[in-house]
Parts: C-alpha cells; structure tokens; sequence
C-alpha cells in the first residue's frame, strides 16, 4: 500500500506544472532593451537575485524611515538616458530594476513622489548594482512606534 501511495504522489507531483523564474518575473523589452522589475516577496525577490548576473545594471529602491529603517518601494518612475536620448523609461513593479543594456555612459533619473534623483552611470561587462534612497514623507506613521497615551481630562 505505501508503494502505491508514494507512486501516486510522485505522478501527481510529475502532473504539476514547473514554476520557472520567468513565471515569477517576466521580461519587459522597450526597444530593444530587455528589463525585468519586481521583488515583491520572497520568491519573486529570490528569482531577481538568480537574474541579477546576466544583467549589466541592477538597481533597488527604498526609503528611510524617520528610525533609520530602509523600507522597499515600488512605483518608481526610472529614465535612462544616453546621450540625451531616452532610451527606457519604466515604473518599477517592486524594489528592483534589472537592465540589460550595451557598455557606455548613461544618466539615469529616478523619481519617488515627485522627488528626483540622477546619476551618472557606466556600464561596462561586470555587474553593477545602484543603491536608491529617498526619506520617508514627514507625515509617515511609523508601525514600530506605539501612539502616545491619550490625556486624562
């Protein structure tokens, strides 16, 4: 009996459909420049960590929290230009943009609610990874923070 059990579980599994890294985060391409954007959750990060190295560029974004704390974010609006010329413009799906692009000069702008951040960048064949922090807006409210006592009237 256990022989047909585990029979059957091994052809249930083999019935099962693989989940590939590109089911978890699949690739964009805008003329010519394939990127991929995510991160949210373990396994879609762990997925962008495996393509990280077959990418030239690799970015992540986050803010800092009125504790120190970096927290990840999404919705980012990136433009990279060479040049002068646009040469991708995307929203960021989650914390991490990957970007296959050739080697050269590039200047890359990101912008978190309305607040613009520009680099210059060389690409060259080994990876790179840019680093992008932005701080939290003032009115944030901090989970970690317990809200004061009310006042006794």
């Amino acid at each position: 009996m256990k022989f047909i059990k585990r029979r059957l579980a091994i052809l249930l599994l083999l019935a099962l459909p693989a989940v590939t890294i590109a089911d978890l985060v699949p690739v964009h391409v805008n003329d010519d420049i394939h990127y991929v954007t995510g991160g949210v959750g373990l396994e879609e990060s762990s997925a962008i960590e495996e393509m990280r190295k077959d990418y030239p560029l690799s970015m992540v974004f986050a803010e800092t929290t009125s504790n120190g704390r970096n927290q990840f974010l999404h919705g980012v609006q990136v433009e990279i230009r060479r040049d002068n010329d646009l040469i991708l413009e995307a929203y960021t799906g989650g914390p991490y943009l990957l970007v296959q692009l050739p080697p050269g000069d590039y200047e890359v702008t990101a912008t978190h609610l309305g607040v613009p951040k520009t680099q210059a960048i060389k690409v060259d064949t080994r990876p790179r990874r840019i680093g992008w922090t932005w701080p939290a807006p003032k009115d944030e409210v901090d989970p970690n923070q317990q809200s004061p006592a009310p006042i006794a009237q």
